[in-house]
């Protein structure tokens, strides 16, 4: 007789994962119990739905990350760091080939507080060292909801760092042209690049996209963003360009804000475009700029969000530092744009800018 197991709640009220020690078990949490049930259970029986012991255990999609094609500068190496914040015991794994190198002493790892950091100490060729890279393998659960941050650093100079976030299933991540391309379709709104994803070849798979999918919007990620490569590309019509790693907060208002119809770019970038800022813009501002010589018309709570734009911060920095909701927060900046007769945080930057707030 198969057996089954019975469940009070409905599938989606379960987080489900595999067991770490032990592939052929699966682990159903609740948020009050928690059950590790293994393949000799062949029916689920929730309150809404029946699965099968397959159909559960892989329910929970894994991401492979491998540092496979970066590259060193150096010609002589003689030690190596990998971090990662977000680590997680329970789910998370790693395998690298220690076997290709030859160690002046062993090689260190600690994991704590959802860290794990490796030291290696070496004297080898660069070429050796990105072998030993090309092994290196790090598994988590792709829609685990938590934030991974990855560095890796060579003679104590980053060559490497990438944040990797995930919230729900509507995000796919994709880490070569191959898949990237495969997963375009009519039905994705935003797609983020990553800018070391594609080097030389940027601009011509913008174009691509661009011309395949005209709906399809670009977030460009950099480890290292300029001012002069955001101008380029902004002019190539991306949507929005960033910081790779920059907090959970940022992506967030970065995709609600392409979303919507409007471009996203970091606040430093926006500083920095306000100084370059052409005499056209503000000439179109210039009879509005006039009318205003003060924030006199705003409450003292516009006035405060408004200083705080004019910092930088986002709308979910500004809610998260007030205290209000996000919502509350955009009713806020319409009701400030609208009073002070300015299109957008730009404009309202400027005037603050001449006003010397």
């Amino acid at each position: 007789m198969q057996k089954s197991a019975s469940f009070e709640q409905n599938f989606s009220e379960y987080q489900i994962s595999r067991a770490k020690l032990a592939e052929e078990f699966v682990i159903l949490n609740d948020g009050k119990i928690c059950d590790l049930i293994g393949r000799g259970v062949v029916k689920f029986l929730f309150k809404d739905c029946e699965k099968s012991f397959d159909e559960v255990i892989n329910l929970k999609s894994e991401n492979c990350i491998n540092l496979s094609g970066v590259e060193i500068k150096d010609e002589l190496i003689k030690s190596i760091k990998i971090s990662i914040s977000g680590y997680d015991e329970s789910s998370d794994s790693l395998d690298f080939d220690l076997n290709l190198l030859s160690l002046s002493v062993p090689y260190r790892y600690a994991i704590s507080n959802g860290c794990f950091e490796m030291c290696i100490f070496l004297k080898e060729s660069k070429e050796v060292v990105e072998k030993f890279l090309s092994t290196f393998s790090y598994k988590f659960e792709a829609n685990s909801g938590k934030e991974r941050y990855l560095i890796v650093f060579v003679n104590e100079s980053k060559i490497y760092e990438q944040t990797y976030m995930f919230s729900d299933d509507s995000v796919k991540f994709t880490h070569n042209k191959k898949d990237f391309f495969a997963n375009l379709n009519d039905e994705v709104d935003i797609v983020g690049i990553d800018t070391n994803a594609f080097k030389d070849s940027l601009d011509e798979n913008i174009k691509t996209i661009h011309e395949s999918f005209p709906n399809i919007k670009c977030l460009i990620l950099a480890n290292e963003p300029k001012f002069s490569e955001g101008k380029h590309l902004l002019a190539l019509g991306v949507k929005g360009y960033a910081n790779s790693h920059m907090r959970k907060t940022h992506f967030e208002d970065a995709f609600e804000t392409i979303l919507n119809g409007k471009v996203w770019l970091y606040p430093e970038f926006i500083q920095a475009m306000i100084g370059e800022l052409t005499g056209s813009y503000i000439n179109n501002e210039s009879e509005t700029l006039e009318k205003k010589s003060d924030l006199s018309e705003l409450s003292s709570r516009e006035k405060e969000i408004a200083n705080l734009i004019y910092q930088g911060l986002t709308n979910n920095e500004i809610s998260e530092q007030t205290g209000i909701t996000l919502r509350t927060v955009k009713a806020h900046t319409t009701s400030i744009y609208s009073k002070l007769n300015v299109k957008d945080r730009i404009g309202l930057v400027l005037l603050m800018k001449q006003l010397h707030v």
